[in-house]
């Protein structure tokens, strides 16, 4: 799977360079998905940090957010890994839309964002 990605791998297949850390989350959903379907319950990780977003530009209120090409970025963010449980996680972003003026240099939290999926916000904060 990681080779289809475009990761880079060994000839072996044995080993896989994962160089970015939000790469990590491309392992982590077929294994979630798996669990899942498996039919056993699921009980919340401990989470330490999340893949979060900083305004790399000043947004305006209204601004939607789009995540858009190969490597799934959104115009005027940048992915930022944080420990801030308040942070709005950078996929849950994709057709919301900024509630007030974000400065550049500023982590979105759930607070700045309206229009979140609310089965995925409800998921991600209890833990899942």
């Amino acid at each position: 799977m990681l080779r289809e990605k475009g990761h880079v791998i060994s000839r072996d297949g044995r080993y896989a360079t994962i160089y970015l850390p939000y790469h990590l989350m491309g392992v982590e959903t077929p294994a979630s998905i798996r669990e899942a379907a498996s039919g056993r319950v699921l009980q919340p990780s401990a989470r330490r940090s999340i893949l979060g977003a900083r305004a790399a530009v000043n947004i305006p209120a209204g601004t939607v957010f789009l995540v858009e090409g190969h490597h799934h970025d959104i115009v005027g963010l940048n992915t930022a890994m944080v420990e801030d449980a308040i942070a709005a996680p950078f996929y849950l972003l994709d057709g919301a839309t900024a509630s007030r003026d974000i400065k550049a240099g500023e982590l979105l939290t759930v607070d700045d964002v309206e229009g979140f999926d609310p089965t995925l916000l409800a998921a991600h904060q209890a833990g899942l």
